[in-house]
């Protein structure tokens, strides 16, 4: 069963219309942001194959991560009310393979050939599959009920926890700790991604403290919250690396003060999404953390003004 190729045609050169509005809606043009983006995937494919043993399997494995990602369920419902199961099947092979494509010509550009026909075999399986969970299961969460975004984020999260454990294992295995800090550096990527999201100014509001204390309260949360997620892995990197203990011990101070960066910046502009210029500035600071220094006090005195109309 096929897909109508004029629907086919709509729908990527949709999805082409509403890229370019979210870079717009960012604060950039297309013509700039896209280049950005571009420089940012390339960069970060680089640093991939360079600091990582088998760097080509991570590459894969990031690729897979980036399509597991793409859907959300507002997205996947829509999709499946409008097409047959086997069209939306179908669909999501060509968007795979158009995402997949980048990933596939930089490692050709590398050599891997193989590494590459696996990552598409694997995108083609995504592709069939739509995991979800039970109805009447609900997974409870080891946080109280205050924090929702480790409420709704640790449920996302317990996807990651068996590559992330897997490859703590290799680390051992192949006795190198930079993969073992590489897997707590996904576990603290895996945590700023809960702050992703504005939530309804209502939830702001309703605080009734200062915007000083509502920022610190945030930033205090997420530090504990992070601090008990990620410790188990800490202390598995000492014992298994105590001539490095120092470098885990690192991660986790520049984990904390990436998660309070993220935390100032997403309030910085509230209730709107930080734009590209500023998303910019935030990630070359988690890049370079000794620009943290600068840009964490900025984006705080720039929240409490924000947020200044609710809780001051």
């Amino acid at each position: 069963m096929s897909i109508n190729k004029f629907f086919l045609f709509f729908y990527i050169q949709l999805k082409w219309k509403r890229l370019n509005r979210i870079i717009k809606e960012r604060g950039m043009h297309p013509f700039i942001g896209l280049p950005i983006i571009i420089a940012v995937f390339l960069g970060a494919s680089l640093l991939i194959f360079e600091k990582l043993n088998n760097g080509q399997w991570f590459y894969v494995l990031a690729s897979w991560f980036c399509l597991i990602r793409m859907y959300s369920k507002s997205q996947k419902s829509l999709l499946k009310i409008a097409l047959h199961p086997q069209k939306f099947r179908l669909l999501k092979m060509v968007e795979h393979f158009i995402v997949l494509v980048p990933f596939a010509i930089f490692m050709t550009f590398k050599g891997f050939h193989i590494p590459t026909v696996v990552m598409f075999l694997g995108g083609c399986f995504l592709a069939q599959i739509d995991p979800k969970m039970s109805g009447g299961f609900v997974f409870k969460t080891p946080f109280w009920r205050r924090p929702f975004e480790w409420i709704a984020g640790f449920r996302r999260f317990l996807g990651l926890l068996i590559p992330i454990l897997a490859i703590l294992v290799l680390s051992k295995v192949h006795n190198n700790p930079n993969l073992g800090l590489f897997g707590l550096v996904i576990m603290f990527f895996a945590f700023f991604s809960f702050y992703s999201g504005q939530e309804d100014e209502y939830f702001v509001w309703s605080f009734h403290k200062s915007s000083k204390y509502f920022l610190k309260n945030k930033a205090l949360v997420a530090a504990r919250h992070s601090f008990f997620s990620s410790i188990s892995l800490v202390i598995a990197l000492i014992i298994m690396f105590p001539s490095q203990w120092f470098a885990p011990i690192i991660v986790l101070i520049w984990g904390f003060l990436a998660l309070t960066l993220i935390i100032f910046s997403k309030y910085s502009s509230y209730p709107n999404q930080l734009n590209l210029p500023n998303a910019i500035l935030v990630g070359l600071s988690i890049a370079l953390p000794p620009l943290m220094i600068l840009t964490i006090p900025y984006y705080y005195q720039k929240s409490i003004k924000e947020l200044s109309y609710l809780l001051n």
